[in-house]
């Protein structure tokens, strides 16, 4: 399957189960946040890879379904690259006691 097609089929079915818009425990789960606290601190931090946002009147915090779709695929494609593996194994190097 094609990166564009796999595209649009996680945004069709993460559209159809969820609408436009991402919030809660289904926006912090699908960006691969195992509770609110984890996803609430990369907050802080400014490391949410999307843009998110207040709905004036509105509890919550949103994103876009599409873009959240699109970043999936798109941590997807690098990890199939090697890119996040090297990275993280660059890490554990770096941070591995030296003898």
């Amino acid at each position: 399957m094609t990166p564009s097609i796999r595209a649009q089929d996680l945004t069709a079915r993460m559209h159809a189960e969820h609408g436009p818009l991402l919030q809660g425990s289904a926006l912090y789960q699908a960006l691969g946040y195992n509770t609110y606290a984890a996803f609430h601190r990369a907050r802080q931090r400014g490391e949410i890879g999307v843009h998110i946002f207040p709905i004036a009147g509105r509890r919550g915090i949103f994103a876009l379904t599409e873009e959240v779709a699109l970043w999936v695929i798109k941590q997807a494609d690098l990890v199939e690259d090697g890119a996040v593996t090297d990275s993280q194994e660059k890490k554990e190097e770096q941070s591995a006691p030296h003898a």
